[in-house]
């Protein structure tokens, strides 16, 4: 993995599987059309081209029927290892994932909007403008429910 694309992908896995693990049961039975709205938001606005392109597929081809966190958790997971057999990386298993257990949720989500909103070589499309339209969204997003999504 490029050391650019290493700078904002680690921040955006990070905040995507904390966010799954540490997201309050009834917060995301009751709103997880927004929480999806918000992965796809994202996704749909990676600093890399490439990246950007087959995340949107994935998830337009992928993302139904994750109506409780175990899914959504599930989901990221299986989205997350389909990533890595395209970069050629290794397959993780999903006891990775209690990593995210310890997870300082707010550490994660500073971490990913101060790498994710930056400006990047690769990208010449645009993409810094448009990431920069949706940082609102986003962080109004989490500034809104923030309380009753992590409790």
């Amino acid at each position: 993995m490029s050391h650019t694309r290493k700078r904002w992908s680690v921040p955006t896995w990070m905040l995507f599987h904390g966010m799954a693990e540490k997201i309050d049961d009834k917060f995301y039975k009751e709103n997880k059309d927004q929480v999806l709205e918000i992965i796809k938001i994202i996704c749909d606005n990676l600093p890399c081209p490439y990246c950007r392109k087959n995340a949107s597929k994935y998830i337009k081809n992928n993302m139904k029927n994750i109506n409780t966190k175990e899914k959504f958790k599930h989901f990221l997971y299986v989205f997350h290892n389909d990533v890595n057999k395209k970069l050629k990386k290794k397959h993780f298993e999903k006891s990775i994932l209690n990593k995210y257990k310890t997870i300082n949720i707010l550490t994660a989500y500073k971490w990913f909007n101060d790498k994710f909103y930056g400006e990047y070589i690769v990208s010449h499309d645009f993409n810094k403008w448009r990431r920069n339209m949706v940082k609102d969204k986003v962080t109004n997003f989490f500034k809104d429910n923030w309380k009753k999504m992590f409790k």
